[in-house]
């Protein structure tokens, strides 16, 4: 289904955010849509899915289910578990098969028309998966990262990034014919992004997806899209192809735009020498012309910024150590007796699921943690510079001069203003307090910071939070480069893979030390993930989706009865594909002309129903 756009503006607080005279998103297509924070992609979104009115113009699409990613539980469902959360979004194809069970119940009574009709109501049912979507609702709240007992549990006890993933998986289960994704790999481990990113690839339909994530656009994107200047403009994929045409048609820009400067100069110059001579008819004619004159917008300037840090002083060859490491909190132990090193020169990404302990761990080599069990000690000349999740060390009552001249308080004005310049503050937006800065904002902030501390051991909790495409890039160049030591967790794996030499993957309360990065020990990170089938083919070159039926490696909740659970989970497939027989020979010829054959098949249907209803309850016990 496609999306078509007619000339739609939008403006919110004075500033001109949507100006697209004309575009048209592809039927049946993913497309990725990039551009700097805060450039409008959000409320495009809105526009498209209904949420906002544009000021101008329409967006016409044909008629057909439309899914956008929310913010909040709709109301009414927060007192449910997850399962309820994500089972509501298929409502339709609940309503779907109460229809079809009440047509069953009165079949024999029914007239050759209305058994036609049922005939195509119950294919349709099928085609459209019908017969799998409790099935798959519990794989994709799975293969997103709850455990199966996390699923039964009131959606209103989970955390705020808990229930954003719950929002995801609501969102794919309803099966749009339109999918919008507003940065759907947020609060998402390693393992589930590379499960979503299967899922994306085998989906039927339109799917839209707002994104940062490199090797999402890589895995999943047919087309990029870039918002810019408030409009849309189509590019190929994979990422680096679209940075190479994107800096093509800059240079292009540049040299028409300048092409255009020259003339209207040369042109001004001759109406000032000749307006009130004998060539007055030619420079009043050409004074027309220019007023007619379409003016090209001016080159963007290069809103790169550039992280230098000064070679590092040489500390020893072991720069940190975790020594019989146990850390946790309240009753639960994330992270038993561990002992690691590192070294000078390393990066190392810490990696392991959400929850796993990856930025406890990160406070523990901070020293930020006391009363747990061995101990950390840190190299001599060991000089560290943090970067914190959420930018905690920033005073918000500051203004962004005032925060960074804490860092060096005797340093010139002039000198604190030039590395300023260097992260994108310039003018009065050095006077601006830390409070009103947005996320990307903060994040440069906390970069220049460390900037000036010329540090030789950079922790970073999730750096690439709040930067955009091109942000990321200049910061992993940075860091590629920077010659000291480098303890890192990040979600984002082309980041991780750009910048790591080696691995700390946490699992199951230790902690494995993998040299190389993420792509390096793919198959060690990666273990085969649940995952639903769909009839589509992958994109060319992308890797088949897995088969559903294997755990997906993720670990029970305490109390679930892992051997009961995989008997019963057998019992329920076995279940379904023999009510997919039955109900297949209800269209045959003779059930349709016969009420008596139809009776029975009906009967038996039912029958297999009921014993799956009690198997999904004997799940829903055994999981805890």
């Amino acid at each position: 289904m496609k999306i078509v756009i007619d000339g739609l503006k939008k403006e919110i607080a004075g500033r001109l955010l949507v100006d697209i005279p004309s575009f048209e998103f592809r039927a049946n297509k993913r497309t990725v849509i990039v551009g700097p924070n805060g450039c409008g992609k959000t409320t495009l979104f809105g526009l498209i899915a209904g949420r906002l009115e544009p000021d101008d113009g329409r967006i016409v699409t044909e008629k057909g289910r439309l899914s956008l990613l929310e913010q909040d539980f709709p109301q009414g469902l927060a007192s449910g578990t997850l399962f309820d959360v994500c089972a509501d979004a298929c409502s339709h194809l609940a309503r779907r098969e109460e229809e079809l069970h009440a047509l069953e119940e009165r079949f024999s009574s029914l007239n050759e028309a209305a058994r036609l009709r049922y005939a195509d109501l119950r294919e349709a049912f099928e085609r459209d998966g019908g017969y799998d979507w409790r099935r798959e609702v519990r794989l994709v709240l799975e293969g997103i990262g709850f455990t199966r007992e996390e699923i039964m549990r009131p959606a209103a006890t989970f955390s705020g990034g808990q229930k954003r993933r719950a929002l995801l998986a609501r969102a794919l289960v309803s099966e749009p014919e339109i999918l919008l994704l507003d940065e759907p790999t947020n609060h998402l481990d390693l393992q589930a992004i590379d499960w979503i990113e299967r899922w994306l690839v085998a989906r039927r339909g339109t799917t839209l997806i707002i994104s940062h994530d490199r090797h999402l656009i890589d895995a999943v994107a047919d087309e990029i899209v870039e918002f810019r200047n408030a409009g849309l403009e189509r590019y190929p994929a994979p990422f680096s192809a679209f940075r190479d045409e994107r800096a093509r048609r800059n240079e292009a820009r540049i040299r028409q735009w300048k092409q255009q400067q020259e003339f209207i100069e040369k042109t001004e110059d001759f109406i000032r020498r000749n307006i009130a001579g004998q060539k007055t008819k030619q420079a009043q004619s050409r004074r027309r012309m220019l007023e007619k004159i379409i003016l090209l917008e001016p080159p963007a300037r290069d809103n790169s910024w550039r992280l230098g840090i000064s070679k590092a002083v040489a500390e020893g060859k072991t720069v940190a150590e975790a020594v019989g490491l146990s850390i946790g909190y309240d009753d639960t132990t994330l992270l038993d007796n561990v002992s690691l090193s590192l070294y000078r020169g390393e990066k190392v990404a810490i990696v392991g699921n959400n929850g796993s302990g990856k930025s406890t761990l990160i406070r523990a080599f901070l020293g930020q943690l006391s009363g747990f069990g061995g101990q950390v000690r840190l190299g001599e000349q060991c000089r560290i510079g943090y970067f914190p999740q959420e930018g905690g060390e920033l005073d918000p009552a500051l203004s962004v001069y005032d925060e960074i001249a804490r860092e060096r308080p005797t340093a010139p004005e002039e000198e604190l203003r030039t590395i300023l310049g260097a992260f994108l503050f310039s003018g009065d937006d050095v006077y601006k307090r830390v409070a009103v800065l947005s996320g990307g904002e903060k994040s440069r902030l906390l970069l220049a910071k460390l900037f000036l501390r010329q540090p030789n051991l950079l922790i970073m909790d999730e750096p690439t939070n709040h930067l955009d495409l091109e942000s990321r890039v200049m910061l992993e160049n940075a860091l590629s480069e920077f010659d000291g030591t480098l303890l890192f967790v990040s979600h984002d794996r082309a980041f991780v893979d750009t910048v790591a030499t080696a691995i700390w993957h946490i699992e199951e309360s230790s902690v494995l030390r993998l040299e190389g990065n993420i792509e390096d020990n793919r198959a060690r990170l990666f273990p085969a993930a649940r995952f639903v089938e769909k009839d589509a083919q992958p994109k060319k070159g992308a890797d088949q989706p897995r088969p559903a039926g294997s755990d997906g490696g993720r670990a029970l909740g305490r109390g679930a009865n892992r051997y009961k659970i995989g008997r019963i989970e057998e019992a329920i497939s076995d279940l379904e594909e023999r009510i997919r027989e039955e109900e297949l020979k209800m269209l045959d010829e003779e059930a349709l002309r016969d009420g008596r054959v139809y009776a029975a098949i009906a009967e038996e249907c039912q029958r297999l129903k009921h014993e799956l209803d009690e198997r999904y309850k004997e799940w829903e016990e055994a999981c805890g």
